[in-house]
C-alpha cells in the first residue's frame, strides 16, 4: 500500500459534499487518486482502475448507495465501504457488505480521517499472505480469506470464505503464528479469524455466513477485546 498511491471513488450526489470529501481524502493521503460520481450508475459504468477505498452516500435518486454496493460485491469488487448518511435509521443497512463504518452527516473531518485510517489499516491487512504445505505442496494463501480453523488429530483444517476446506499438518498454535495478528485462540480446538466474527456472545463467536464457534468458558472478556481490535 505504501508504494503506490491510494485509490479513492465517491459516489454522493450533492457536489459540495462530494468537494469535501475528496478535499479530506487528499489531506490523509496528498497522493491519493480520486474520483467522484453524482449517481450509483456513473460509478457502475466506470472503466478506471478499481478503487481501495469507496465512500457511498446512501440516499441518491435512482439505485441507492447500499444497493450499489451490493451489485459491486457482486462484481468481485473488494475496496474497502465506507457509507455516508444523512439519516441515523440508514446506519444498519447494508451490514452483508462489511462496510468500515457508518458516517453521519454533517461529516466531522476528524471523523472521516479516522475512519480512512482504519480502511487503510484493512486494506494492508487483507494484502497478508500466509506460506503453508497444504496436502504436501506449499501454496500461497491470502490471511483474510481464513474464516477459522480447526484442529483434527495432527491436522489443522482451514475454512475459507469461498467455502473451500484446507487440511495442513501443523499444530493450531503454529498456524496461528504463521496467519499472524487479528487470530482469536477461542478454545483448545478453534482459532478464529477476528475480522470475520460479527458478534460475539458468553457462549460463542458467529461468523459471516452463520457459522458459530464455540467460546471456552471464562474467555468472553478476552473475545471482546479482541473483537473490538479488529472493527
Amino acid at each position: 500500500m505504501n508504494e503506490q498511491p491510494l485509490r479513492v471513488s465517491i459516489c454522493e450526489d450533492d457536489a459540495a459534499q462530494a468537494q469535501f470529501l475528496a478535499r479530506q481524502v487528499h489531506a490523509f493521503a496528498s497522493g491519493a487518486r480520486v474520483e467522484t460520481f453524482a449517481r450509483a450508475e456513473d460509478m457502475l459504468l466506470a472503466r478506471g482502475e478499481m478503487a481501495d477505498i469507496l465512500l457511498l452516500d446512501i440516499q441518491m435518486p435512482g439505485m441507492d448507495g447500499v444497493e450499489l454496493a451490493r451489485e459491486l460485491r457482486a462484481r468481485g469488487n473488494r475496496a474497502q465501504i465506507i457509507f455516508v448518511t444523512g439519516f441515523a435509521d440508514s446506519m444498519q443497512a447494508g451490514y452483508d457488505v462489511e462496510a468500515v463504518h457508518y458516517l453521519l452527516k454533517p461529516v466531522k473531518p476528524e471523523k472521516l480521517l479516522e475512519v480512512l485510517a482504519r480502511a487503510r489499516e484493512r486494506l494492508e491487512a487483507g494484502a497478508r499472505m500466509a506460506t503453508l504445505r497444504v496436502e504436501g505442496e506449499w501454496a500461497r494463501l491470502r490471511v483474510q480469506d481464513v474464516l477459522y480453523a480447526e484442529a483434527r488429530g495432527h491436522y489443522a483444517h482451514i475454512f475459507l470464505i469461498d467455502g473451500r476446506e484446507l487440511r495442513v499438518k501443523m499444530a493450531l498454535g503454529d498456524l496461528a503464528d504463521a496467519l499472524g495478528a487479528g487470530f482469536f485462540r477461542c478454545q483448545r480446538s478453534f482459532l478464529v479469524n477476528m475480522r470475520r466474527v460479527v458478534r460475539v456472545s458468553a457462549t460463542h463467536l458467529a461468523l459471516e455466513g452463520g457459522r458459530e464457534i464455540p467460546l471456552a468458558r471464562g474467555m468472553r472478556d478476552a473475545a471482546v477485546r479482541a473483537f473490538a481490535g479488529c472493527n
